[in-house]
């Protein structure tokens, strides 16, 4: 089953499970999504039920291997990254922010942010 991040408490409310796999897919949302699903899904947690995060970017790690593909890209601040996007080797990536607007960073979290 699955259910993006506006929908959890819809799709799932009042349902508990043994366990709750997160898949490439917390990168993907914005800070407040991240702590709305985590907080949603695990009061969904049966007890001694699961949480399992798997195969996220950890901001930690020194390159980028995921979205920008440039060395230390995960250590710099949101806006900082953007700018610095415009160079990097991954040509679908490199000029898709010209500007520097909420759409702009919106997608740009969408296209994955390290997790730690």
């Amino acid at each position: 089953m699955s259910a993006n991040v506006s929908e959890i408490r819809q799709v799932f409310g009042g349902r508990r499970f043994d366990l709750v796999i997160f898949l490439a897919s917390l990168e993907h949302m914005t800070l407040e999504e991240r702590i709305e699903v985590i907080g949603s899904t695990w009061e969904m947690l049966l007890p001694q039920g699961l949480w399992c995060l798997v195969e996220t970017p950890n901001r930690l790690w020194y390159f980028d291997q995921h979205t920008s593909r440039l060395p230390f890209f995960h250590w710099l601040p949101d806006d900082l990254a953007l700018l610095c996007s415009r160079h990097g080797p991954r040509e679908s990536f490199r000029g898709r922010y010209r500007v520097l607007d909420a759409a702009s960073r919106l997608d740009f979290t969408r296209w994955g942010r390290a997790v730690s």
